[in-house]
């Protein structure tokens, strides 16, 4: 499953992404801003990572990739580690 965000004015157009359990997904972060980004998932927030995009700092105009398997059903926390307080998500695995 391939799962496109976009970074744009220091936000992700998506809040929420939905994923299955146990099967593997692709973020594909598209860097539309003038400043890096990234997409970091967590367990929860201040929690424990559990996988961030290829490159870490994704540049102005790049593409980043996220490629990961979550076994455990729950909901997980994302953001973007340059704006943790403006860029933040949540991750439904089910």
């Amino acid at each position: 499953m391939q799962i496109d965000v976009t970074a744009q004015n220091t936000a992700f157009d998506k809040k929420t992404i939905e994923v299955t359990a146990g099967q593997p997904f692709t973020i594909i972060l598209h860097n539309k801003d003038s400043m890096p980004h990234n997409l970091h998932i967590f367990t929860k927030k201040g929690g424990d990572s559990i996988a961030v995009t290829d490159p870490q700092a994704v540049q102005a105009g790049s593409t980043g990739t996220l490629t990961t398997t979550i076994t455990q059903p729950g909901e997980y926390y994302f953001q973007c580690d340059f704006h943790p307080s403006l860029m933040t998500g949540t991750l439904t695995v089910k």
